[in-house]
């Protein structure tokens, strides 16, 4: 039914049974009740004390490193530079080897700086007219035989001859001493005295005597102090050694050298299958002797003493 705007005050029209009843009653609707929830029996849990709490360590959970084109499947770092272990492990034994080989070197040159082994053998040549004649011991050329001595002196200038006349054999061949009757050298004091101070230094003075029988005047080492020389015989009429000598050791301290020095039996020496003499070994030798020598301000050596070693 329509409503109509009067004059007169509005009242609400009646409610029918067919007109719904308003959103706005005033009547509230029924609540539906939620049960409570039921409490459980026994004691509540016993929250945990704020120390145990913070005493408990924080484990940092591992994490995967990421691939990438420098790691391998396991996670290896593989480098920027794949051959770079092996340039390295290059270098370090091309160090190794040049350490080894400049200790080798180092070695070698000590070794050599001190083979004295060519001055042993130029002593024990320089020693040859007095091994031959196999001298006894003695602590200075003034306590030594002089007899002794000069002889050596005097062989020493024969056998340099005769090492000549072998060299100058034939047309070159010339006579350097004139002789006497009885085929001796003539040569001067002066050259004996050159020769005896080569051997003994230049502070030695030889003792001009005669060495030898005068019933043999061939073989006689004689001396003319009228003529101021002596007659020497020649290289083929002095007696033999019977032993060979060889040199096996050299000591050095300053000045001074020590050569030792072995005497073998030329009856024991051997010889191979073409007949040459073989070399004396110091296994063979029968006894040895130590010659000291000492060096002059102008290089050259002198035999100062003689010792026999005990055996």
């Amino acid at each position: 039914m329509p409503w109509k705007k009067k004059d007169t005050p509005v009242t609400e029209p009646a409610i029918t049974e067919e007109q719904p009843v308003a959103a706005e009653t005033s009547v509230e609707a029924p609540v539906e009740e939620i049960p409570a929830p039921r409490k459980r029996r026994g004691r509540p849990p016993k929250a945990k004390a704020a120390e145990e709490v913070a005493a408990e360590p924080v484990i940092p959970q591992p994490t995967e490193p990421e691939m990438d084109a420098h790691h391998t499947v396991s996670g290896v770092n593989r480098g920027r530079y794949r051959f770079a272990a092996w340039v390295g492990l290059t270098v370090i034994l091309l160090a190794i080897v040049g350490l080894i080989s400049i200790i080798v070197l180092g070695v070698n040159l000590i070794r050599n700086a001190m083979d004295n082994t060519d001055l042993m053998n130029v002593l024990h040549d320089q020693a040859y007219p007095l091994t031959y004649h196999q001298p006894e011991e003695f602590d200075s050329t003034k306590d030594a035989d002089q007899a002794l001595l000069l002889r050596a002196a005097c062989f020493s200038i024969v056998k340099k001859e005769e090492v000549r006349q072998m060299r100058e054999s034939g047309e070159n061949f010339t006579e350097k001493y004139k002789t006497d009757e009885y085929a001796r050298y003539i040569v001067s004091a002066s050259e004996v005295t050159a020769e005896y101070q080569r051997l003994f230094g230049k502070a030695a003075k030889p003792t001009f005597q005669n060495i030898g029988s005068d019933n043999q005047k061939y073989a006689q080492f004689e001396y003319d102090k009228e003529k101021n020389c002596m007659y020497l015989p020649g290289p083929y009429v002095t007696s033999t050694s019977a032993y060979e000598t060889l040199a096996d050791d050299i000591r050095l301290r300053g000045d001074t050298a020590r050569v030792r020095i072995g005497y073998v039996l030329k009856s024991n020496l051997e010889y191979d299958d073409l007949g040459r003499q073989l070399d004396p070994t110091a296994e063979m030798a029968e006894f040895f002797q130590w010659f000291v020598f000492e060096q002059a301000e102008d290089g050259s050596w002198h035999i100062t003493a003689v010792e026999t070693e005990q055996v």
